[in-house]
């Protein structure tokens, strides 16, 4: 009976799921330049909004969809964030601004937000779905001042992985022999987080004074403040209701790189990490709430020999 309700849930889902894709399609296809420019920015982020929502149904129906429709949903929304992407760059006029380093931006500088009434509730409906994991998802949480890792015995597959209440950790998910499809982080502090390529996407709520080091197809980050984010993405990285995040490619010290961005289906020669979308921010100047980190103030990534030191990992990587 289960099996039958599963199967059931399963079909109902992708119809759903095909009927949403197919009108996302449609409405892109419907946007011209000869809308307003306001309006077209309105456009993209109510249909950004609409891509988020499909994305977050995927995670919330990965405890019953099949592992090849859970693969195909996200190769999907891959897709419509990339046509979003594309018609972006064929519909809106480029605008004149040039980077400013976290160094330059003066201190105590109160950002006012222009908030958008088409934007979704992201947030809320991202935190509930961490709080409902998988059955068969791993989570590590409510720690704190400890190394992380998966056990050695956990191999030969793919699992979604959810990091939740987590402070001053750092969470080592490079030296595992399984694959990660989606990353979800919820409420971390003070952490240290540094990931191999994982096949889909990676999604941040409420997290602060952190360091990560992320390669996915997908970034989303909502409700953070003060992060350095060494990122490769394929699509345009998503900020919504951040503050001080800092951006620079992803950089980790492994000899075959090349190999584990194969495994992951990511294009190593297209990291769009400096194309960072802000949901919240509709004016035509770049938002204030993201930055390129300067070439001389990047940390590189180190795997410590004593790799339980935490104040040493703090002391190395965190803002100070």
């Amino acid at each position: 009976m289960l099996m039958t309700d599963s199967k059931e849930a399963s079909a109902d889902f992708w119809n759903e799921f095909q009927t949403e894709k197919e009108s996302i399609l449609s409405t892109l296809t419907n946007l011209n330049s000869s809308i307003p420019a306001l309006k077209l920015k309105s456009e993209f982020n109510t249909i950004l909004s609409r891509i988020n929502n499909l994305e977050k149904s995927v995670i919330a129906a990965s405890i019953y969809l099949p592992p090849h429709d859970k693969e195909t949903c996200s190769q999907q929304i891959k897709q419509l964030n990339e046509e979003l992407n594309k018609r972006k760059v064929l519909l809106t006029p480029k605008s004149k601004f040039s980077f400013k380093s976290r160094n330059k931006i003066k201190k105590n500088t109160e950002v006012v937000n222009n908030i958008s009434n088409v934007s979704a509730n992201i947030n809320n409906d991202s935190k509930e779905i961490v709080n409902n994991v998988p059955k068969n998802a791993l989570q590590f949480s409510n720690k704190s001042n400890t190394y992380i890792t998966p056990q050695e015995d956990i191999q030969n597959t793919t699992k979604d992985v959810y990091l939740n209440d987590l402070e001053s950790c750092v969470i080592d998910l490079v030296n595992i022999k399984f694959d990660i499809a989606i990353l979800q982080m919820n409420r971390i502090k003070n952490c240290i987080v540094f990931v191999k390529p994982i096949k889909s996407s990676m999604i941040i709520d409420n997290c602060n004074d952190c360091y990560f080091v992320l390669a996915c197809h997908q970034f989303r980050m909502h409700d953070s403040k003060n992060i350095e984010v060494y990122l490769h993405c394929s699509s345009h990285p998503i900020i919504e209701d951040c503050t001080g995040i800092h951006f620079s490619k992803y950089q980790l010290p492994v000899s075959n790189i090349e190999e584990v961005f194969k495994i992951a289906n990511i294009d190593i020669n297209n990291n769009q990490y400096d194309l960072v979308e802000d949901f919240k921010w509709l004016k035509q100047q770049k938002s204030p709430n993201w930055d390129i980190i300067n070439e001389s103030d990047i940390k590189p990534l180190i795997f410590f020999e004593d790799k339980n030191n935490i104040e040493l990992w703090k002391k190395t990587y965190l803002l100070q």
